[in-house]
């Protein structure tokens, strides 16, 4: 298709008129361009935050189990749990060791190095 072919398509479809005739090849199949959108930023791949919530029980143990809940990630080796009350606050600080071990023994946390809590 011609430049003048397509400004009399784009005019009868409403739409504005193209300066330049895109030419065979110069589009890409979709397949490769969301292939390549999924590989890039690692869509299918399993998120830490998810595996940590799975895993949040045998983390942080039943007792605290309702009472804090994993907030974020921070940086790449802090994980932000968001407590419900200083005073629970203050109990989680005694065995923050023992959380940061259960939490370096699931598959995909070994990186994670601290805790934070607000």
């Amino acid at each position: 298709m011609n430049l003048r072919e397509e400004r009399l398509l784009a005019a009868f479809r409403g739409l504005p008129a193209p300066t330049h005739v895109l030419r065979p090849g110069t589009l890409h199949e979709m397949d490769g361009l969301v292939d390549g959108l999924i590989e890039k930023y690692k869509i299918q791949e399993a998120k830490i935050e998810d595996t940590i919530r799975d895993h949040w029980g045998s983390i942080i143990g039943a007792r605290f189990m309702r009472q804090c809940e994993p907030t974020k990630i921070i940086g790449k080796n802090t994980l932000l749990i968001k407590v419900m009350n200083p005073i629970v606050r203050q109990e989680m600080e005694f065995i923050k060791k023992q959380i940061l071990e259960n939490l370096q023994s699931v598959r995909g946390c070994e990186g994670l190095s601290r805790i934070a809590f607000r």
